[in-house]
């Protein structure tokens, strides 16, 4: 089952590839689909990407007829967002805007958290995603269950 639903994220990838690929704006692709892409064995029911306001605007638009209408917000006390949801043959795609995370320091853009992206070639597009050390520093900052799990299989991974 793990195979069937990260097979159908990377096909959404596929459409949604052409387009993230040509914009401009600050955006990249978080979570399990980018530890995937990575090459960590996880599985993934959603792609999660984050971005600014303009970003979000962009892919607002051309995302708009993939929209669902019912929007569940997973976030926990200590992440705060603008989240849309579409669905895309059967994969979720979760867009975080102005993602913001409580750190010692008080509420953090995650987008600032980030300090060296990669840029991935997928089927030709480009894929933008955090490095696995900031991958792993921002399941540790989530530090939901999920979160965590995924923070081990970076570590095992790294082997750190």
């Amino acid at each position: 089952m793990v195979e069937v639903f990260n097979n159908m994220a990377l096909q959404t990838l596929n459409v949604l590839g052409p387009f993230l690929s040509s914009m401009h704006q600050n955006w990249c692709i978080v979570g399990s689909t980018g530890l995937i892409l990575q090459g960590i064995e996880t599985r993934t029911e959603q792609i999660e990407i984050i971005t600014d306001t303009a970003g979000a605007k962009k892919l607002r638009g051309f995302l708009s007829r993939f929209k669902k209408s019912d929007v569940e917000d997973d976030l926990s006390s200590t992440m705060s967002s603008e989240v849309e949801l579409y669905q895309i043959d059967g994969i979720t795609v979760k867009v975080l805007s102005n993602l913001k995370v409580k750190v010692n320091e008080g509420w953090v853009r995650l987008l600032e958290l980030i300090t060296q992206k990669e840029v991935f070639d997928f089927n030709g597009y480009d894929m933008v995603i955090p490095s696995l050390a900031d991958q792993l520093k921002i399941s540790r900052i989530f530090g939901r269950e999920k979160d965590i799990s995924e923070a081990k299989k970076i570590t095992d991974f790294l082997k750190v």
